[in-house]
């Protein structure tokens, strides 16, 4: 019996580290001040934000670093639609706020240090992805607060003129602080030993269930 509780013990330690790793894509809840998102139809937020509260990104980076994050984003209606992501260059309102440049404006500044794995993809309704992004940020980059935005955009055609297109879109705040940091891939580093970890948990897990069941058998003879 003892053995029994052991191993029970140990399998489900071993179960709770990869959820806690974060391994698994599950459902995420909407943060309070985003949850108004749900009206344009569809839904972008950090996939792994930390604290868990926060909407946006914050990176610290050395002149020629990368890093690689994502964002989990949902389709809120019941019909397919084609969503666009992007790092959109910042820029500001006629009142003087901070705004983000649309995908129709281009750009060559800081969003454009953000580039998606997919860019355009295709999400049924109702369905979520996680979509991954590169933060590069170039060699030559001053010390210094830059910041851009993280877009999820979503066209379609005016019923009342077809030669007009509707754009929606949300974005993400990016803020980024370049340092003297030396140039580094730690995100990319930690997303190859978080999948190491899960893969070793996954292992022992197997392993302690074989040895639990082979206890069972031999108790029972």
């Amino acid at each position: 019996m003892t053995k029994k509780l052991s191993l029970l013990f140990t399998i489900l330690t071993l179960l709770a580290l990869p959820l806690h790793l974060g391994l698994a894509q599950e459902n995420v809840d909407l943060p309070p001040e985003i949850a108004n998102m749900e009206s344009e139809g569809f839904t972008i937020v950090p996939a792994n934000p930390d604290p868990p509260e926060f909407s946006s990104f914050t990176f610290e980076l050395g002149p020629g670093s990368e890093v690689r994050d994502s964002v989990v984003i949902q389709n809120l209606s019941t019909e397919p639609s084609t969503f666009y992501l992007y790092g959109a260059d910042p820029t500001f309102s006629q009142q003087g706020t901070k705004a983000y440049k649309t995908r129709a404006d281009g750009g060559e500044g800081e969003g454009q240090w953000i580039t998606f794995d997919q860019p355009e993809i295709v999400l049924q309704g109702g369905e979520q992805q996680q979509a991954f992004f590169t933060l590069r940020i170039p060699k030559d980059t001053s010390f210094g607060e830059y910041r851009a935005g993280i877009a999820m955009e979503k066209t379609k055609k005016d019923i009342n003129n077809p030669n007009v297109t509707i754009a929606t879109r949300l974005v993400l705040h990016t803020n980024m602080t370049i340092t003297n940091i030396p140039p580094t891939k730690e995100g990319q580093a930690n997303s190859v030993w978080q999948a190491y970890y899960f893969l070793i948990s996954l292992i022992l897990f197997l392993v302690s269930l074989s040895a639990l069941i082979w206890i069972t058998l031999e108790e029972n003879k």
